[in-house]
């Protein structure tokens, strides 16, 4: 195992493992922690398992964290949950940045400040309202029976 951490990079080590695996098998973190021979609370843990996430995607197999175990790769039917709660993590962040918009002290900003402000909230205004629109289409999409299927839109 020495050579081959000489030989190759940790996370393309973890990918190999990784792509060698079965749709819902897991891998724990001790597991982990011996094929890249690092510490599973590291900084160096998380960037390589980070890395190989990214990889592994682009190469058809995605894992998903399974809290206090390891990683779990994620079954095809799977990917579409996963991506709409990916798109409402980003919402959230998105709405956090409104609310700081919305809330920032305007009446304390120069006439500068004033103005980009005003030039950016507009537009978030419209962001916002595309993205919770986008986030709720998406979540119905995502459900078997939506109604907005074009199978199960009724008409006459």
């Amino acid at each position: 195992m020495e050579t081959l951490i000489d030989n190759k990079k940790k996370y393309e080590i973890l990918v190999e493992h990784i792509l060698s695996m079965n749709y819902g098998d897991t891998i724990t973190h001790t597991e982990i922690s011996g094929i890249i021979q690092e510490e599973h609370d590291s900084n160096k843990y998380r960037a390589i398992v980070n890395k190989a996430k990214k990889i592994l995607l682009k190469e058809g197999k995605a894992i998903e964290s399974i809290k206090d175990v390891g990683y779990r790769v994620i079954d095809p039917d799977c990917y579409t949950n996963k991506s709409v709660k990916q798109f409402k993590q980003g919402f959230r962040r998105l709405q956090n940045g409104y609310d700081t918009l919305q809330y920032a002290p305007t009446d304390k900003m120069s006439n500068e400040g004033r103005k980009v402000h005003r030039d950016v909230s507009d537009r978030a205004k419209i962001l916002y309202a595309a993205m919770a629109g986008g986030c709720t289409e998406l979540t119905m999409l995502s459900k078997k029976n939506s109604p907005l299927l074009p199978e199960n839109v009724g008409r006459r």
